[in-house]
């Protein structure tokens, strides 16, 4: 899997994933709401990819003093893989 840093162009895909994966979105979840986290955080929100599709995703954030994990998620018939795993160590 790569592993790279998360883009708003990537935002529709990592939220059809959040979805797929129960995820309970919010208002915070809204497309303005994530451009601000990758703003403020542009080196801990990152995405997985398999065949240049994103598999798995995380945001990582970092209030000056505590970081903070926020949706985790891999795809449903990819997981106990070992891809969240890999997605927390790079983060």
């Amino acid at each position: 899997m790569e592993i790279r840093e998360m883009k708003l162009e990537d935002y529709q895909k990592v939220y059809s994933l959040w979805e797929e994966t129960d995820i309970i979105l919010k208002k915070s979840d809204e497309k303005q709401e994530i451009d601000r986290m990758l703003k403020r955080n542009p080196y801990t929100c990152l995405v997985g990819l398999r065949d240049d599709e994103i598999v798995s995703v995380v945001m990582g954030g970092f209030d000056g003093r505590r970081g903070y994990v926020h949706h985790l998620a891999v795809k449903p018939e990819l997981q106990r893989q070992g891809l969240g795993r890999e997605m927390m160590d790079e983060l």
